[in-house]
């Protein structure tokens, strides 16, 4: 019965190093906390807060009006740079 040994692996035979390293740790800890606070701010902010706006009127969760104004002003930039860098050209 033959042996099906990679040569390359007889000459150099490293073993693998599965541990993480302590950065990588890290940022698996830092993210862990970014993703528990952000679920705490979800949390606290659920409540219904009546909107007027023009001339509708309703109620929306607090957290999703806060998603609603963050992304509307991330587009709003992006936009604004974009048109920017243009007529840098």
């Amino acid at each position: 019965m033959e042996s099906h040994v990679d040569p390359t692996y007889a000459a150099n035979p490293q073993t693998e190093d599965r541990s993480l390293p302590i950065a990588g740790i890290a940022k698996l800890v830092l993210a862990g906390l970014v993703v528990a606070a952000v679920v705490v701010f979800v949390v606290q902010n659920l409540d219904s807060v009546p909107v007027d706006f023009l001339s509708w009127s309703f109620d929306i969760p607090l957290i999703l009006l806060i998603v609603i104004a963050a992304g509307t002003g991330l587009v709003i930039r992006w936009v604004v740079g974009f048109v920017l860098s243009r007529r840098k050209r």
